[in-house]
């Protein structure tokens, strides 16, 4: 059963992402400028640029 709090830090949780990738759905971005944009903001939030494909072994 979710409790408030768990659906609030759901939500929250949800809102950071999309914040997060918004900027990279603009469709006046050209490639360059998307790829860019990604590089910045994974450097910025420590993430891979490249996603990692997951270990389906573990």
């Amino acid at each position: 059963m979710k409790t408030n709090e768990t659906i609030k830090w759901q939500e929250e949780q949800a809102l950071q992402r999309y914040q997060l990738i918004a900027p990279l759905l603009d469709g006046s971005l050209d490639n360059a400028k998307r790829i860019q944009l990604r590089e910045t903001i994974a450097e910025l939030y420590e993430y891979s640029a490249v996603a990692e494909p997951p270990n389906l072994l573990e």
